[in-house]
């Protein structure tokens, strides 16, 4: 990969753009370049730092080619092999609110009775008889009842395992292993009955904890995950498939350069002619359609986001004729390009935050994911949200909606998993919520909006808040007082650290307050988001105030709770009755509304500390249900 320079002259004065692009040879053996990524202006400093990045990438590649081979596999252990952990039945009561739990092995979730809602990974599943939920370790999950009949489902929980090393003598070492047969999401099953049966048989064998039960259980166990991944025989257009899709991934990455349907169907091995049914039939309409529509679709994003003039954005898309490229965007999008900054613009938001930073500049998308409480208040402020549909996530129906919506720009997390169908169908703003903090993104969505100067005067509210909100609390607090922040979720314990979540930022680097030496060293020294603490360590992150943010769940057994644990009991911040159990709800955001809420909250609570949340008592918290994702 290189950097290639591009120089473009605005009013007599020279800007040099840049974009990473990487070589390869076409089916004739001529060179090509093929567009990695777009990078916009850059002064001669910051592009000297990009090529020195790709120079030490290129250093790393060749040193990991001239490696020596692996060695060989170690017979038959090297295979993968599933370890059980265990089977749950739960039941959530009708109109259960959606519940926050997060995976610590590979779970599969069948529902029995009932019919409810899972969201994972950004996407809504439907919980019922026809189909089984995968969710790797890791990755947090909400469940919900949403019917008036109570829903029971199957946790199997299990790990994916292989050597970790050869082995000598009596031990052997294992690690886990990615599960590698699944993506995580849904799993339509085959039989459902034949797979229903085999869980219940699963959970009448954990009344017996034998040696022959659990060489049953993981029979058992390994049958059910045999009947998830057995698959009919393949027909020709399914062996085709891969290949068609493979060639649409081509033309996403390549829309820039000179794309033809007959180097595609060389590629895929097929006929030209063939090809052509075999993309329709998978995209909708033709090759030629295709490539035009994400060629304008892409020029929608780069008019808003880039700076570039017409016919640089027209070139760098792969369309070489300006005009021609100015008549067909006005085809498409009801005015020419040169027009369009000027056009009123239609905004969806794919992730919550995003949709509370385009409310607190006073643009209200026509299509949103918005949790309840940020709508209640944004309304309750005066804002007519009567023209924004709200969606739950991504399902089957969303990309027909987007496509009847026609937004100017999607605004979604830069890790959102439908991204790639969500670039084929609509101009997007993938954004970065780990590379990028709140004040970048609040700032970046306002310049692109053209609300900049409503973002500054509401970020110099908030920076007079928060100073005051420091002078306050030195009235409130002793010299040297600790304060941590713990998530309790599925019965596991979370430290924060001062990384975009659960008011980490606020409490550690606007309001300045010192965290317990642990949680520096071992978590935001690291730069770590949080660490899971067990409760035999939970002493070490002891703070003389703690904020706790519960999360209930149906996982964990409630005669176990946290808080009759001598470990809980012993720490400072219980002890002197100093545990505020805040909003998890509000704790959570990363975003503007959100910030401005957790500085109100923080002030109530320390303002309020002779009435704590929980004492050294023995009695379990108040519950709320979460709404909210790690």
């Amino acid at each position: 990969m290189f950097l290639k320079k591009s120089v473009v002259t605005k009013n007599g004065k020279p800007y040099c753009y840049y974009k990473i692009v990487t070589s390869y040879k076409d089916e004739n053996g001529r060179s090509k370049h093929r567009l990695v990524k777009h990078l916009g202006a850059l002064d001669e400093a910051a592009a000297e730092e990009v090529r020195k990045s790709l120079r030490e990438q290129k250093k790393l590649r060749a040193a990991y080619s001239e490696a020596p081979a692996s060695p060989e596999p170690l017979g038959p252990l090297a295979a993968a092999a599933v370890l059980p952990r265990g089977i749950q039945r739960l039941v959530y009561s009708p109109f259960t609110q959606k519940e926050w739990n997060v995976a610590d092995s590979d779970l599969l979730i069948l529902a029995r009775e009932g019919e409810g809602e899972l969201y994972l990974l950004g996407r809504k599943f439907s919980l019922n008889r026809e189909t089984a939920l995968f969710c790797p370790p890791g990755v947090g999950m909400h469940i919900f009842n949403t019917g008036d009949r109570k829903l029971i489902v199957d946790r199997v929980s299990f790990d994916a395992i292989e050597p970790a090393a050869p082995h000598s003598g009596e031990e052997i070492a294992y690690r886990r292993r990615p599960a590698g047969w699944a993506d995580a999401g849904e799993i339509r099953l085959s039989s459902p009955y034949h797979s229903l049966h085999l869980a219940q048989e699963l959970f009448e064998e954990m009344t017996d904890r034998g040696t022959k039960s659990l060489l049953r259980f993981q029979s058992l166990l390994c049958e059910l995950l045999h009947s998830l991944t057995s698959a009919r025989p393949p027909s020709e257009e399914d062996r085709l498939l891969p290949a068609i899709e493979r060639a649409v991934a081509y033309i996403d990455d390549n829309y820039s350069e000179d794309v033809t349907r007959e180097q595609l169907a060389s590629m895929a091995g097929i006929s030209p002619e063939h090809f052509s049914r075999l993309f329709k039939d998978k995209t909708g309409t033709s090759f030629v359609k295709y490539l035009l529509r994400l060629r304008l679709t892409r020029a929608q994003e780069l008019l808003q986001t880039s700076g570039l003039g017409v016919k640089d954005i027209a070139q760098s898309v792969g369309l070489k004729n300006e005009f021609y490229f100015s008549r067909k965007f006005k085809e498409k999008v009801g005015v020419p390009p040169a027009a369009y900054a000027a056009k009123p613009k239609v905004y969806a938001s794919f992730q919550h935050q995003l949709t509370s930073v385009l409310l607190t500049l006073g643009i209200v998308p026509r299509l949103a994911i918005i949790e309840p409480w940020m709508a209640e208040h944004y309304a309750g402020s005066g804002l007519d949200l009567s023209g924004m549909e709200r969606i739950a996530g991504w399902n089957e129906g969303t990309e027909a909606r987007i496509a009847g919506l026609a937004p100017d720009l999607i605004a979604c997390s830069s890790i959102f998993e439908p991204l790639p169908l969500l670039k084929r169908i609509a101009p997007v703003l993938p954004v970065s919520l780990e590379d990028l903090g709140w004040r970048e993104q609040f700032l970046l969505i306002a310049d692109i909006a053209g609300r900049r100067s409503r973002a500054e005067r509401w970020l110099a509210e908030f920076d007079e808040s928060t100073a005051n909100a420091r002078e306050r609390l030195r009235t409130l607090l002793d010299p040297g007082d600790t304060v941590a922040i713990y998530k309790l979720v599925s019965g596991k314990i979370y430290v924060y650290g001062d990384l975009r979540s659960m008011s980490g930022p606020l409490m550690y680097q606007w309001l300045r307050l010192s965290p317990p030496p642990k949680v520096k060293t071992d978590i935001i020294d690291r730069r770590l988001l949080n660490r899971l603490v067990p409760l035999e360590e939970l002493s070490q992150y002891d703070a003389d105030h703690i904020f706790l943010l519960p999360y209930s769940s149906h996982w964990v057994d409630e005669s176990t709770t946290l808080y009759r644990t001598p470990e809980w009991r012993q720490l400072r911040a219980v002890r002197k009755g100093q545990v505020y159990e805040a909003n998890p709800d509000v704790f959570y955001g990363f975003d503007p509304l959100s910030m401005s809420l957790q500085l109100e909250e923080t002030l109530r609570w320390f303002s309020t500390r002779s009435s704590p949340a929980h004492s050294s008592s023995t009695r379990s918290p108040e519950r709320r249900s979460p709404s909210h994702s790690s």
